[in-house]
């Protein structure tokens, strides 16, 4: 064999190692990150690392808080991650247009939490959430940390409050 044809070798080897090791470890690679709203926060495909655990949390008009905890759902966080990215986003929309646009019956309140799960504690995820999107039932717009607003697409939201509703407890 010559030396090139070890070096193509070598090389197509090292990459197809290190390709897997991303798989492995990362919800998405250079390759398939969706940017789209993601580059609002500043994250990269190196940011959402596994595991990445989606939480579900649910109230409406006083009701106890209703936690519904997805342990290392990387199916359904990447959908979560590609469906926020198209997104879309509602520039210089304000907190109290927000309020204002709101149905008056605007239904349930929802959470949905992606959490770097570094540490579990008594069945608990411990870590850092990216992307804690909030909405109510009756309304297509969603908030991200209060601070920017988006406009969502009802097939996600029936997505949401149908995956979790068998979970949730009351």
């Amino acid at each position: 064999m010559s030396k090139r044809n070890i070096t193509i070798g070598l090389s197509f080897l090292i990459v197809i190692i290190i390709a897997i090791i991303i798989n492995n470890f990362y919800l998405f690679n250079p390759l398939n990150y969706p940017k789209g709203n993601l580059e609002l926060y500043g994250y990269k495909w190196y940011d959402f690392k596994k595991p990445i655990d989606v939480q579900c949390l649910s109230w409406y008009d006083g009701e106890r808080l209703i936690y519904v905890p997805q342990k290392n759902n990387a199916s359904e966080a990447r959908y979560i991650i590609i469906e926020f990215a198209n997104f879309k986003h509602l520039e210089d929309y304000t907190y109290e247009q927000y309020f204002d646009d709101l149905p008056t019956e605007q239904g349930k309140e929802y959470r949905i939490d992606l959490r770097l799960s570094n540490i579990r504690e008594d069945g608990f995820a411990i870590g850092h959430i990216l992307l804690p999107i909030s909405f109510y039932e009756n309304d297509n717009k969603a908030q991200v940390g209060g601070a920017n607003f988006f406009e969502m697409p009802s097939e996600f939201k029936e997505h949401i409050i149908e995956t979790y509703k068998d979970k949730l407890e009351y």
